[in-house]
């Protein structure tokens, strides 16, 4: 009876009272709750690696660079800062240029430095790449490099005339009859003499060209900027050649040389390196071509050593890239035909190669 009066004479406060002790303790819950389900923030574990010259000969995609790199090249490590999430890469020497390798692309950043986020919520990488835009990338492997020369020159023997000089004309038809040796010269910047032992001939090559005896050579510049090799015979001012890549070798006279596999050959159609003003953009790497002849130099098959490299030939007047090429030389029409993805181009009438960057 007395808690039946007393709900007539104090409702508002028994009201009350209810109110506190059922809505309180749920807004309690529901904050705890809250409170446990809340996201946390993944951390910034983006990858991330400074390249030297040690450890750039385990890494996949430096590796293929650096050996197909038609220059020497000196290399040092980046200096790096990171900053949370953020990352600025950058080299340390003002003459080396900055290259990252972004898993499946590369970048050269040139003199500049290279600065990017992290994105946490794929740990990806989000580049600056000088461009306006920002590129991702699955990782920041980064290398300082710089030329030696910006001339390319390479020394050939026995051992490496398949790599280069297989299919040019001077070996074909001269140069296989001796043995041939590596010259002498200095690495540490553009060469203007190579050595050889004295019962030996100094001799320089180019697809179109070849001087033996003594001889010097400057790395210069093209009328559109670009490196080209100037070459004098010794004692003279006059420039025999230029070209914008040069072997060298020594000629033993007294030993004769392997005879090429193809032989002399019946087949003598056309062929030559693209011309540098069909570059369009693309880097060249012509020290990266390799071209394998068959069939008594009929038969040939152009493609690129490095697979960070792509062949072109001209198809109809027009450029082409692929993986390779097979080309077939008609001994009497002294035309071509190429394939290309299994598809016959006749009566072609060069048989253009070069390689260049992808």
């Amino acid at each position: 009876m007395i808690r039946f009066l007393l709900f007539f004479i104090f409702p508002s406060a028994i009201h009350c009272c209810l109110v506190v002790k059922s809505v309180e303790p749920r807004k309690c819950i529901q904050w705890y709750k809250h409170t446990q389900t809340r996201s946390i923030p993944a951390k910034c574990e983006c990858p991330y690696l400074a390249l030297d010259k040690y450890n750039i000969q385990s890494h996949k995609a430096g590796q293929n660079w650096y050996e197909s790199n038609p220059t020497d090249v000196l290399l040092l490590p980046p200096k790096i800062q990171v900053d949370d999430c953020s990352i600025t890469v950058q080299c340390s020497e003002e003459d080396y240029s900055l290259r990252i390798f972004g898993g499946k692309r590369n970048y050269d950043l040139g003199y500049y430095a290279a600065n990017a986020l992290c994105d946490s919520s794929n740990q990806t990488w989000l580049l600056d790449d000088n461009s306006g835009f920002l590129r991702s990338i699955e990782t920041i492997d980064a290398v300082c490099w710089k030329d030696i020369c910006s001339c390319p020159i390479q020394q050939v023997d026995e051992f490496l005339v398949p790599e280069y000089i297989n299919f040019y004309p001077v070996y074909l038809d001269y140069l296989f009859q001796f043995e041939l040796y590596k010259p002498s010269f200095e690495m540490d910047y553009c060469p203007t003499e190579i050595r050889c032992p004295e019962n030996m001939q100094k001799a320089l090559i180019s697809q179109d060209e070849f001087l033996e005896g003594g001889s010097k050579f400057r790395c210069e510049k093209d009328d559109k900027g670009r490196p080209i090799w100037e070459v004098t015979r010794d004692g003279e001012d006059k420039v025999r050649f230029k070209s914008y890549y040069l072997y060298a070798t020594c000629i033993n006279r007294d030993l004769g040389g392997v005879k090429p596999p193809s032989g002399t050959g019946v087949c003598y159609c056309d062929h030559a390196f693209l011309d540098p003003d069909s570059q369009n953009g693309d880097k060249l790497m012509n020290f990266d071509t390799r071209i394998e002849e068959h069939s008594e130099r009929c038969e040939w098959y152009l493609y690129c050593r490095y697979p960070t490299n792509i062949a072109r030939t001209v198809i109809n007047g027009k450029i082409v890239k692929s993986k390779s090429f097979h080309a077939t030389c008609n001994a009497d029409t002294k035309l071509w035909s190429i394939t290309n993805n299994e598809e016959v181009f006749e009566n072609q009438p060069v048989f253009f190669h070069d390689c260049v960057e992808l």
